[in-house]
């Protein structure tokens, strides 16, 4: 891989934010799609297919799939621009992230184990871009 310039530095980080903020936000449009339409039965295929149906009608569910959309299209970008073994480490920092909006968006409850792996992918995230 080629040595990046410090201008090609501030692209990555700017890339690596933006995929961040949009695999975070996905995950929550899904999560306002699947409120608004209700918990699905798994009783029967009809019903299932009935809940499917009701979550292409959500316009979050759309913002959702526009927000990966954009997050593949930086992930394609830093591709071309950093090594895949330190990208992936770092974008695994969405495994904080999601929770942690969760916990504001959605008033869920953290225990102390996962408070715990938060702040270790941090951590992890945090070396492997040193290194």
């Amino acid at each position: 891989m080629k040595t990046l310039t410090r201008t090609s530095n501030a692209s990555v980080v700017w890339l690596f934010s933006l995929l961040i903020f949009c695999d975070t936000f996905s995950q929550v449009l899904f999560k306002m799609a699947s409120l608004e339409v209700g918990a699905a039965s798994l009783e029967s295929w009809q019903s299932f297919f009935a809940f499917a149906g009701s979550l292409l009608l959500q316009p979050a569910l759309v913002g959702g799939v526009m927000l990966l959309l954009v997050a593949f299209c930086c992930w394609m970008l830093l591709m071309s621009r950093t090594d895949l073994s330190k990208a992936h480490l770092i974008s695994g920092i969405a495994y904080a992230t999601v929770p942690l909006v969760s916990v504001y968006l959605f008033a869920e409850h953290l225990s102390p184990a996962q408070i715990m792996g938060i702040g270790l992918i941090t951590l992890g995230a945090t070396i492997s871009s040193l290194s």
